[in-house]
């Protein structure tokens, strides 16, 4: 009896097996999924400012910046086609919303590599409707120049936490069966997201000028929000997962005075343009940003 015992029970574990074998082998496709809503909230991205007062002195300089934005909603519209018929059905007007920060602060490092390089580093904290946003900067710096005036190109990454609220329409299927259902999910979620930059940066550097010109132009590639559809839903997937994305390019430009106030201390004040592209057909494509930095060298 013991023996018929241990066998009906290894028969029950080798069907549940044979159940959950044949269940994993089958399962979802993500056939097609739409936005309906997104709500985020964030910063637009600000890669770090770096003038240069001596190519043979500077070796260690430390930033700190506080920024605003005159621009603090846009809104777009997010559609894996040109045309989202069921959006477009369900919402008129646009279905992505977007809350700008609207103050920064940020911490940065430099360091000289050597008379023409440096690498340099930091972190930002940006304004939310609930706790601060993170996000950061790594990269490697090109300096060169003269007395009187400096150049120096940049390119690194920037690392950017955004918020995101919303919910999407998925169509999909369950191979076991070849049956076809249909669902809306929810999403609520805060993603970080490293983003490609680079900048090229003038100033002048005259010892004995109160005040010296600068001037940036900067680049970065910016995402605000990734949803894997399959995965969110929790899905077990035997196909390529499909993703509602956002991702915008900023081009900034950004004049300012250099103020000195000692001997290793320096004030910058400036406005940066943003230009923002995207194929998500934004409501808002400029923005101002005012700032003040605070340059400490050693």
């Amino acid at each position: 009896n013991q023996n018929l015992r241990k066998r009906e029970m290894k028969n029950i574990i080798l069907s549940v097996y044979a159940v959950c074998f044949f269940i994993l082998s089958n399962g979802c496709s993500i056939k097609e999924a739409y936005l309906l809503r997104a709500d985020i909230e964030g910063p637009a991205s600000q890669i770090p400012l770096h003038t240069t007062k001596s190519l043979e002195k500077d070796k260690v300089s430390l930033s700190l910046r506080v920024s605003g934005t005159t621009l603090q909603h846009i809104d777009g519209n997010v559609s894996r086609r040109n045309k989202n018929i069921y959006t477009d059905s369900l919402y008129t007007g646009k279905n992505l919303g977007w809350d700008v920060s609207k103050f920064s602060m940020s911490l940065d490092a430099d360091f000289k590599l050597g008379k023409n390089f440096a690498l340099f580093g930091g972190f930002d904290f940006s304004e939310s409707s609930q706790d601060v946003i993170i996000g950061g900067n790594i990269g490697l710096g090109f300096v060169g120049g003269d007395s009187l005036n400096a150049i120096r190109f940049d390119a690194g990454l920037k690392y950017q936490t955004m918020r995101v609220e919303g919910h999407y329409y998925a169509e999909a299927e369950f191979l076991p069966f070849n049956l076809d259902f249909n669902y809306i999910a929810l999403v609520d979620k805060e993603d970080g997201y490293f983003n490609p930059f680079f900048s090229l940066t003038y100033n002048s550097s005259h010892k004995d000028w109160f005040v010296n010109p600068f001037f940036q132009i900067g680049y970065v590639s910016q995402d605000l929000f990734n949803i894997e559809v399959g995965t969110e839903s929790n899905l077990f997937l035997v196909n390529d997962d499909i993703t509602i994305k956002s991702t915008i390019s900023i081009l900034s430009l950004t004049p300012g005075v250099n103020i000195a106030l000692g001997e290793n201390q320096n004030l910058l004040i400036g406005v940066r343009y943003f230009h923002l592209m995207s194929v998500d057909d934004l409501e808002n494509t400029s923005m101002f940003l005012p700032f003040a930095q605070i340059d400490f060298r050693f």
